[in-house]
């Protein structure tokens, strides 16, 4: 026999951990079974997710989460103590939490999906420039690029199109980024009208256009009786093709007296 190994009919002793993890290692080889792939822990960033999108889904493929496949009342021994979450086919909702598949899952399966930390995407990039990344407005099977989004892209492949990236996931503030402005319309204010500029809006290098007479929500630090000169910089949040312009460096040129 070889050295190390037992013959046939020696005795078996051998504590009940050792065997366990034997029992472990075989299934895990196996593929596992759905309910222990379920029950059996998980780093921190990984999660389990039942494909109900209605489709075989491949490695790296974007879900979006919708639900829980363990409820307090289904099982309520196994939702205090397990996560397999519902993953459900991109809709137009772009805020909705999403993972990434770490394997191929067919439909109807249980498998492992990067759920938040740094992790490797498939992205559609847009635009070179882009430094985020979140879902699309209809269904698609990965992300899309922007200059604001869920997921920070740490690195990409050159160029644009369907490229391979790691993204930190989730970031915040979501969608809150720097600007560019350029005054389109409105007018600077007077001593019975306050200011009210809109603006093209542009990201931070005035490349790309995001919208176009965005008026700033609220009065910012314009005041009454006051004429403002127009802003070159402000923040903005940014979903999608929706534009929320919350601060523009306005400043006050002439304060003006009521007759």
């Amino acid at each position: 026999m070889t050295p190390g190994y037992i013959n046939p009919g020696d005795p078996l002793r051998f504590p009940a951990e050792f065997y366990n993890s034997l029992i472990d290692l075989v299934r895990n080889a196996n593929g596992g079974d759905a309910n222990y792939r379920r029950w059996s822990a998980l780093p921190f960033g990984l999660a389990r997710i039942k494909n109900s999108s209605g489709a075989d889904r491949a490695s790296l493929d974007v879900l979006r989460v919708s639900g829980s496949e363990l409820t307090p009342t289904g099982n309520s021994a196994g939702f205090k103590q397990f996560v397999c979450v519902t993953g459900s086919a991109v809709s137009t909702t772009l805020t909705d939490p999403f993972v990434v598949l770490v394997e191929p899952v067919k439909s109807g399966v249980e498998g492992l999906a990067f759920c938040s930390g740094i992790f490797p995407a498939r992205i559609n990039i847009g635009n070179a420039n882009h430094t985020h990344a979140g879902l699309k407005s209809s269904d698609s099977t990965q992300l899309d690029s922007s200059f604001a989004g869920p997921a920070r892209i740490l690195y990409k492949e050159s160029g644009t199109g369907t490229k391979l990236a790691v993204v930190q996931y989730p970031v915040t503030p979501q969608g809150m980024i720097p600007v560019r402005l350029t005054s389109d319309g409105g007018s600077a204010g007077d001593a019975a009208t306050q200011c009210s500029f809109t603006y093209t809006v542009k990201d931070i290098t005035n490349t790309t256009t995001f919208a176009a007479g965005v008026a700033m929500t609220g009065n910012g630090q314009r005041v009454v009786n006051a004429t403002m000169t127009a802003g070159t910089y402000g923040m903005a949040y940014i979903s999608g093709s929706t534009v929320t312009l919350i601060w523009a460096d306005e400043r006050i040129s002439q304060f003006n007296c009521v007759t």
